[in-house]
């Protein structure tokens, strides 16, 4: 039987947005902050930010966002 993956970061719960590039900004915040570390820069050896930024500044949406926590 395969063994699950090791975990990067603790469970951040679920997201949702009607903007793209929220979303995902809000993502990996979230991850980078329960995880204390960037792990999408360790693990890829890329600047994530450049994708994102290029989608706001294209019109795909925002990278500023409002997080409201539900119960």
């Amino acid at each position: 039987m395969a063994k699950d993956p090791p975990e990067i970061v603790r469970d951040i719960g679920i997201l949702a947005s009607t903007d793209p590039v929220a979303i995902d900004k809000s993502s990996a915040d979230l991850a980078i902050r329960y995880g204390k570390r960037d792990v999408f820069r360790e693990g890829y050896d890329v600047d994530w930010m450049l994708q994102l930024k290029h989608g706001a500044d294209i019109g795909l949406g925002s990278l500023d966002y409002e997080l409201v926590e539900l119960s």
